[in-house]
């Protein structure tokens, strides 16, 4: 199931480069969850496409810098980063509010909430957040949120492979499914434990 994904194809037929494109380019089309998308790249390294060690540093380099281009958009007040502001004016204010507020505390919680911490650096631009503060803040909680998730690819290859070479089509469909809610929990689970320790 995996090998028909956009991710898988562009992984295997550009390896480190495929990686830096799907990240700041295809990721905000995909329907695949950076949680979900470290796991495969790091099974995909783990079975001798890549270097494992490159794989993590790359994936850390193309997601830091697709947000970097984005707070750079956002605090630039391009027509974009308008437009999202418009469509979601709750979520956007009520981010940048919190970014004010406590910086480190909603980078850290949002890093860890699917789909929601492509809000950082958008955010983080609109409230005229320092730019070291930000670039510092933002590689930390990165780093941490790629060493939580790359590693399980490693982990789970060998017995995520053999399963599914075991079940059939809508069996592997569940497994699929039943993977990416206990990639969601995990991740949400670990934003909330952040955000009471940032307490």
């Amino acid at each position: 199931m995996v090998e028909h994904t956009e991710l898988y194809n562009i992984v295997t037929g550009y390896t480190y480069l495929g990686i830096a494109f799907y990240y700041i380019i295809f990721d905000f089309v995909s329907p695949i969850s950076d949680e979900l998308s470290l796991i495969i790249i790091a099974s995909l390294a783990h079975s001798g496409l890549m270097n494992l060690w490159a794989g993590g540093i790359v994936s850390f380099l193309a997601l830091y810098t697709r947000n970097i281009i984005l707070f750079y958009l956002s605090r630039n007040r391009t027509r974009l980063i308008g437009w999202l502001s418009e469509k979601y004016p709750v979520w956007m204010g009520t981010y940048q509010r919190q970014m004010t507020e406590n910086l480190a505390k909603t980078v850290f919680i949002l890093t860890f909430v699917p789909k929601l911490r492509i809000l950082v650096p958008l955010a983080a631009g609109m409230a005229r957040v320092k730019v070291h503060r930000f670039l510092l803040l933002q590689s930390i909680s990165m780093a941490l949120f790629i060493s939580v998730f790359y590693p399980m690819g490693i982990f789970f290859f060998d017995g995520i492979k053999r399963l599914m070479s075991r079940l059939g089509d809508i069996n592997q469909g569940l497994l699929a499914a039943f993977l990416l809610f206990a990639v969601i929990a995990i991740s949400l689970l670990v934003g909330r434990y952040i955000s009471r320790k940032a307490k």
